[in-house]
């Protein structure tokens, strides 16, 4: 309750703040040049979202791409942010960015960007459009959309999950969604148990919502979208030998370059923290010649990250109802009102 309390009052002492156009003066030193933005799928009009730091509503992405403009700041590429930081250009900016290459990025949010006139990154991981590499959070939540039940095993007996209504289903991907493999991996067995339980093939579950390489083309060839790397497999780079992690960004550069015939000059870590990347991979981003590199270490973009172009902070935008576009205003005033914001790059 005393969280909650918090929280609340942080809200209530920034809309104030912000109403009262206080936050406009303070906005320079607390938001910086600007802020890249990082979501993952884009659901349709009328799909319930059970993952919402992963799910963006369309109806929520147009609305955001809206309120930047509205405020007056530049929706730009990151090739764009890149020449403001080295060249000194002060006028906020706000970049759009997209992890993985599901096929939503094409058919839903790619026609949003064009009703604004904003441009788009879409980081894509080559091993997701080969098949070869699977990232199964999509598969866990489609199954859970498509049932009244789900069935699972619990210390060898078998139990169901009432999934019926859009509470209950969300109740049912918060349970399982700790089985979805992360950087460490040790839960996949479990988590094709519980598929195989319920009757689901996740391969073919999966297939739809990944882009083709046709559909990655398809996109790539649209002025607006800026397509950047992902890697091959979506892994941990913290966690390979030097050889290794150089292959899976060299590799994925290449590969790309050579089939959607783009430049391909920014990077996105595999799930981004300082546990997956840190001071190695952000030199071995720079000696393969990336312009930028994103992690997922929360934060503003400042001057001083023009020395930093390769350890790049993102936020995440948890996007779908009018709590998530409060928490974008606070992204570009400052996510919070009280002086412990720190605008300093990573370095480690």
């Amino acid at each position: 309750m005393a969280m909650i309390s918090q929280k609340l009052l942080g809200d209530v002492v920034f809309d104030g703040l912000y109403y009262s156009r206080a936050l406009s003066f303070l906005q320079p030193r607390r938001s910086g040049l600007g802020v890249i933005f990082m979501l993952h799928r884009v659901a349709p009009p009328g799909t319930p979202i059970l993952a919402p730091n992963l799910t963006a509503s369309a109806a929520f992405l147009d609305r955001a791409l809206g309120y930047v403009r509205r405020l007056g700041w530049d929706i730009v590429t990151l090739s764009e942010a890149q020449r403001r930081l080295v060249n000194g250009n002060n006028r906020n900016f706000a970049c759009f960015t997209f992890d993985d290459g599901y096929s939503d990025a094409l058919t839903v949010a790619l026609p949003i960007f064009r009703n604004h006139q904003a441009p788009l990154c879409v980081y894509l991981t080559t091993g997701l459009i080969d098949r070869t590499a699977r990232l199964w959070w999509p598969a866990l939540e489609q199954m859970i959309l498509t049932r009244d039940r789900v069935r699972f095993v619990s210390e060898g007996a078998e139990c169901e999950l009432p999934a019926s209504t859009l509470e209950q289903k969300r109740n049912a991907y918060t349970r399982f969604a700790p089985l979805v493999p992360g950087p460490g991996g040790e839960s996949q067995r479990q988590l094709m148990d519980l598929f195989a339980q319920n009757n689901v093939d996740p391969v073919a579950t999966l297939d739809p919502m990944v882009l083709t390489w046709d559909q990655a083309r398809r996109l790539a060839s649209d002025p607006l979208v800026e397509i950047g790397c992902h890697t091959v497999s979506h892994p941990a780079l913290a966690t390979l030998d030097y050889e290794e992690a150089r292959r899976e960004l060299a590799g994925a550069r290449k590969a790309l370059q050579e089939k959607l015939r783009v430049p391909v000059e920014h990077l996105s870590y595999p799930y981004g923290t300082k546990n997956e990347c840190g001071a190695r991979e952000f030199q071995l981003s720079h000696d393969l010649g990336f312009h930028t590199a994103t992690t997922t270490r929360r934060g503003n973009v400042f001057p001083a990250h023009k020395d930093h172009l390769t350890a790049l902070p993102r936020v995440n935008i948890p996007g779908t109802d009018r709590a998530s576009l409060r928490f974008v205003r606070k992204c570009l005033f400052g996510e919070s009102p009280w002086p412990n914001y720190a605008p300093q790059p990573v370095t480690d």
